[in-house]
């Protein structure tokens, strides 16, 4: 638990210092409000192990908040701010922070003047002695007990408020100080009588509740408790609660303050591991009931698991805390991204978090199959009759067809409760893949729940010949317009054509694909290996590869 201490800030107004008691915690909050000159732009933090001695200073910014970790035992802060042109304020009042001692802030106070007044200071540790410095007049502080009392003078309202600096220390000198304002008012007011017991000690993971924030007041008003009811406290000894008790008649009464202490018993040895399965392999169609089993090692048995499902729509409980190691899951809709995830806790851990958790991929998939009721492959202009078949998901079912060929993917046709879809290819399509989409009832979604692809070429009548001849007889000298002819037969006019040619280097494009059976040929260096080859390939086949192709050597030199 932190404690807060207040003190004065020389030109700074307030300043905060929460640091935890225990002496391996080493955190410390620091915290001051922003000073009332509007040109400071900024603060520096300076710190030290002595009183009055800084060794080390960091540029805040315009924080009015700095958090820092240090390994030492005892510290000593203050701050001052500057501004735009580095003008400086002077510093503020220092502020103590020891991991071994802390002396808790008792909050702002409000009396009359003329009032008795009864303040204990409350410090963890062992405290030796206690001062207080700027208390109103009247009032003093037992050096070794820190009980502020008295009664204060009937002409202290003048001066008020009074920004007053507590310190705590023990026998080896560590300090810890707090600052708080005490206000004066003219007219005495009664302080309320705060009763509140010491609270039991509570196992870790126990949130704050009535059983623990039940003070108790003379008067009629409200409890301010820090921390506040909810808050889960770390396991320690010696944890503060305090309450600020505002009455409702301000007019008579002042805000009282009051704190316990209380004791967090560590949890016991967590949960270590923590396994999954499913007796079923992934994936599965909707209806199908899957028995999904963990086991825990380490903690506290008998353990108690929490089962949840990931889909899109985000993480759902599938079944709360419960003793029993399996859950019977039936997931009923599609989850193409489902994923199984169970949280595990020892007995007698209540809180609704896990001590070890695990994810189960687990993808929810309609089943489909898609046939065609002739063979591939299939010339073009047959009527090929395509039929898909689902389960799973919710009936009636849409589906959407799709062609893909060398120009890419086109629908045949859009969504459609039809299971079946008549297809008359009009030319060759030899790369040629059906994929159909399929989606359940009530989906509106332009996207399958499951698709399902059938290789399907179309394939025109075959090319059976290709010959390739030249105006000229080989050899020919570079420079030389040679003009090359192919002839085929079969396959689909028009046809079109692709020249090569191989040197030392390999093959060369001469002319890409074209519908001219010729091409003029004129080589501008020697190349005694070379030889043409043309390409030929149907009309309506885009495919960059050869229907057939033929080879002619004709040397360069």
């Amino acid at each position: 638990m932190t404690q807060t201490r207040q003190v004065c800030l020389a030109a700074l107004a307030a300043f905060l210092l929460i640091a935890p008691p225990s002496a391996q915690a080493r955190q410390i909050v620091l915290a001051w409000d922003p000073s009332p000159e509007p040109t400071v732009t900024g603060y520096i933090l300076f710190y030290g192990p002595l009183p009055g001695v800084y060794t080390t200073s960091v540029d805040v910014g315009n924080l009015i908040s700095y958090q820092i970790d240090l390994p030492g035992t005892q510290y000593y802060f203050a701050v001052l701010g500057y501004n735009s042109m580095g003008l400086t304020s002077s510093l503020s009042n220092e502020v103590a922070a020891s991991s071994l001692i802390v002396l808790m802030n008792p909050g702002d106070q409000n009396s009359a003047a003329g009032s008795d007044v009864s303040l204990p200071l409350v410090a963890t540790g062992v405290p030796f002695s206690y001062t207080a410095t700027n208390l109103p007049g009247g009032l003093g502080i037992g050096a070794s007990t820190g009980q502020i009392s008295g009664t204060i003078s009937s002409g202290a309202a003048v001066s008020s408020p009074y920004l007053v600096t507590a310190k705590a220390s023990d026998v080896p000198g560590n300090t810890s100080s707090v600052q708080f304002t005490w206000t004066v008012v003219g007219p005495p007011k009664t302080v309320p009588t705060i009763t509140w017991t010491a609270p039991a000690s509570i196992t870790y993971g126990t949130a704050l509740g009535a059983a623990q924030l039940n003070a108790a007041a003379s008067v009629p008003g409200t409890f301010a408790y820090a921390p506040s009811a909810g808050t889960v406290l770390s396991a320690g000894a010696g944890q503060m609660l305090s309450v600020t008790f505002t009455p409702t008649d301000t007019a008579n009464y002042t805000t009282a303050t009051r704190s316990v202490s209380i004791t967090v018993t560590p949890p016991a040895t967590p949960v270590t591991e923590l396994a999954a399965t499913a007796d079923l392999a992934a994936p599965q169609p909707p209806g199908t009931t899957i028995t999904l089993t963990a086991a825990a090692t380490g903690g506290t048995a008998p353990y108690q698991f929490k089962w949840w499902v990931f889909s899109a729509t985000g993480w759902m409980v599938l079944q709360d805390w419960n003793a029993a190691a399996s859950y019977a899951w039936t997931p009923t809709t599609p989850n193409p991204q489902g994923n199984v995830e169970v949280w595990v806790r020892s007995a007698g851990n209540s809180v609704d978090a896990p001590e070890k958790w695990v994810d189960v991929p687990f993808a929810i998939l309609a089943r489909l199959s898609v046939t065609a009721d002739l063979a591939t492959p299939q010339p073009p202009g047959t009527t090929i009759t395509l039929t898909a078949a689902a389960t799973g998901g919710t009936a009636p079912y849409q589906f959407k067809w799709w062609v893909f060929s060398a120009a890419g993917w086109t629908m045949l046709k859009d969504w459609s409760e039809a299971t079946s879809y008549t297809w008359t290819p009009t030319a060759p399509n030899p790369p040629g893949t059906i994929e159909v989409w399929m989606r359940s009832a009530g989906n509106s979604a332009d996207s399958p729940e499951r698709w399902l692809d059938l290789p399907y070429a179309i394939l025109g009548p075959p090319i059976t010949t290709l010959t390739v001849s030249a105006d000229l007889t080989a050899p020919q000298p570079p420079g030389t317009r040679i003009t090359l002819t192919a002839a085929a037969t079969g396959g689909t006019t028009q046809y079109q054509f692709k020249w090569w040619v191989l040197s030392a280097t390999g093959w060369t494009v001469m002319q890409d694909w074209n519908a001219a059976p010729s091409y003029m040929w004129t080589p501008t260096d020697t190349n005694p290996q070379a030889t043409v080859e043309v390409w030929v390939r149907s009309a309506g086949n885009s495919a960059d590869a050869p229907e057939t192709y033929t080879d002619m050597p004709y040397a360069i030199q």
